[in-house]
């Protein structure tokens, strides 16, 4: 026979190990009755299916014809702003091009020149930095562009991953 808990420390162990050997035996319940609550249900899924006598693949096909347009609608928007942000890249990469090879040309013509002081020189100068400025413009856009892009495309993949599931 054991002998009664003598002091607080004693009952405090004692009640600590009664509440951990409940806790342990009802976790163990539950989680039997969990598998077998998905294992009923699991079996009436089967049962359903194969009264109506539906295989696997025709399963998969329906899923798959419902689920597609949705998935398309959904996707569409982003796909339409990822086709426009790429045309609008593309065309400043090309605006880009065009401006690093007008500056290309006018430093050319500037130290070609650079000897002689005449307002042909003032005019180019003045030309190059305008250049200049428009290109750096153009790079910032283009920064802003990308990281909007960025933005977009990481938003709606989070998105329908959340709301299929």
């Amino acid at each position: 026979m054991t002998r009664p808990p003598a002091n607080a420390s004693e009952w405090t162990t004692a009640v600590e190990a009664a509440v951990q050997t409940e806790l342990l035996r009802r976790s163990r319940r539950l989680k039997w009755a969990v598998v077998l609550s998905l294992l009923v249900g699991a079996l009436a899924v089967g049962l359903a299916i194969s009264l109506r006598g539906m295989t696997w693949e025709e399963i998969e096909r329906r899923v798959v014809q419902a689920t597609e347009p949705v998935v398309q609608q959904r996707l569409a928007p982003v796909l339409n702003t990822q086709i426009t942000q790429g045309q609008v890249q593309l065309d400043l990469q090309a605006e880009l091009g065009r401006l690093e090879a007008e500056i290309a040309q006018l430093r050319n013509e500037v130290l070609a020149r650079r000897n002689a002081v005449d307002p042909q020189v003032t005019a180019l100068q003045r030309r190059m930095l305008q250049a200049e400025r428009a290109l750096n413009e153009a790079l910032a856009e283009r920064a802003r562009l990308a990281s909007r892009l960025d933005r977009l495309v990481a938003a709606p993949a989070a998105a329908p991953s959340a709301a299929l599931h």
